[in-house]
């Protein structure tokens, strides 16, 4: 690691950077809801840590609150909220409709999560990011807390009420629905 202010650089940072591309990638989509301004987000993003550089220590959590701050600065500056869709080359854990075959519980599943993405459009900006990085990140609240620059308190809230949020506009997604 070669260090400014023990900050990551050079080689040690670059190889950091590659690792977290995809995680980068799906946490901006979770930002933007949009393939063109994820990759404008994640490029911003890569060329400002590769200028300036990313503190050794919590560089993730970093590397979201970057993001984040980009995107927010990015809202500002367009004077509106994203519109949020769905695309697979971003998120690739949901299945397709590529056979004429798939059964009943292919299909099942795949409503499940379309009602799914739907409801987390209509959470709150601040409810989506924090629990997107909870749950599709694996990130600690503590983790999280860093990122967003809020309070741990305020991270356990904003993702307690988006689950009471995600599991009235889904009904729970039981197995019988």
């Amino acid at each position: 690691m070669s260090s400014n202010n023990d900050r990551l650089t050079g080689k040690a940072l670059h190889d950091m950077l590659v690792d977290e591309l995809p995680t980068l990638r799906k946490f901006t989509y979770s930002l933007t809801g949009s393939v063109d301004d994820t990759n404008d987000l994640v490029q911003t993003a890569v060329e400002r840590c590769l200028k300036s550089g990313i503190p050794a220590d919590g560089a993730r959590p970093w590397m979201f609150r970057v993001c984040k701050n980009l995107w927010i600065d990015e809202l500002r500056r367009r004077g509106r909220k994203p519109g949020v869709e769905f695309n697979e080359e971003i998120d690739t854990e949901l299945p397709t409709f590529s056979t004429l075959n798939e059964s009943e519980q292919d299909l099942a599943r795949q409503d499940k999560l379309q009602r799914l993405a739907r409801a987390m459009e209509r959470l709150s900006e601040d409810q989506r990011i924090a629990l997107s990085m909870a749950a599709i990140e694996g990130m600690s609240y503590e983790e999280i807390s860093v990122a967003l620059d809020v309070p741990l308190g305020t991270v356990m809230s904003r993702i307690a009420r988006a689950r009471v949020t995600l599991g009235r506009l889904t009904g729970g997604l039981n197995d019988d629905q």
